[in-house]
């Protein structure tokens, strides 16, 4: 397979394909697309206006037109959703835990919460079947002792650093094609311990990306922030490139989603979002 089977594309460019041969074409895009692999100039254009911004509803009306397109890009009308999950819990001296409160959980989740043998697996890493290991990103650094507790990790776990009031909040965005099929998911996780006035000490802070459809390329993180604590109020940021891509028209369009987690010592959190 030719090693430019893709090739991002700034926004707003005129271009949006670049492969090296006709050859190198038929390669590397699917089975049932050869039949009609020169890109059509109409299509060319609509999903460029479609890149930039500066796109209108015939523009998407033609891409909805065409199922194999539709099902790869996302609709423009429409908002990602954002939906958001939080575990308030108490970590004691011996080191085991106890949920409060939870919102947004799923039933499967909510019965682990409240579950003091599962909770520590759970406060860890909120995953689908679909996630593998690789996809999280997590800051090492500040992988803090409760990290180590909920892992087993005993050369770290300093547990009477750890105990005190807790919460860890996950936000996700979902993007979906014309067609209503998920694109990708794209999700941040921060874990803060609060004090009632303040918030005093990071959990461990993550990003990664989920339930992929196969022509999305998720590239580098590109924003990683934290307020420096004690803070009477807080913020975790994280960002990260994600290219659409698709056979015959190659990547069209280049993504930056981005999720601000924001808390306060009482506890109370709240988050911003965007996709582009």
């Amino acid at each position: 397979m030719s090693a430019v089977m893709w090739q991002s594309v700034s926004k707003g460019t005129g271009t949006l394909l670049a492969l090296a041969t006709a050859a190198s074409v038929l390669v590397a895009i699917a089975p049932e697309a050869r039949a009609s692999a020169a890109p059509d100039p109409a299509v060319v254009q609509a999903l460029q206006r479609l890149g930039n911004g500066t796109w209108s509803n015939a523009d998407v009306e033609l891409i909805a037109s065409n199922p194999a397109l539709a099902d790869k890009v996302p609709d423009p009308r429409v908002p990602a959703a954002v939906d958001a999950e939080e575990i308030e819990y108490e970590v004691f001296d011996d080191g085991t835990m106890q949920a409060i409160s939870t919102t947004g959980l799923s039933q499967a989740d909510e019965s682990k919460a409240w579950d003091a043998v599962r909770l520590p697996d759970l406060i860890k890493g909120p995953k689908g079947q679909d996630v593998s290991e690789a996809d999280e990103v997590e800051v090492p650094e500040e992988t803090d002792p409760v990290s180590a507790v909920a892992a087993g990790d005993a050369r770290a776990a300093n547990v009477e650093a750890a105990a005190g009031r807790w919460k860890t909040k996950r936000v996700s965005i979902t993007h979906k094609s014309l067609l209503g099929t998920t694109l990708y998911k794209y999700h941040h996780r921060a874990r803060f311990k609060y004090n009632g006035s303040k918030v005093t000490a990071w959990g461990a802070r993550s990003d990664y990306t989920s339930n992929e459809n196969g022509f999305v390329q998720v590239g580098n993180r590109t924003r990683n922030e934290k307020t420096r604590l004690p803070a009477a109020s807080a913020h975790s940021l994280m960002k990260r490139r994600i290219d659409l891509c698709m056979p015959v028209y190659g990547c069209y369009d280049t993504l930056y989603p981005w999720i601000k987690i924001k808390m306060k010592g009482s506890g109370a959190t709240s988050h911003d979002s965007r996709t582009y």
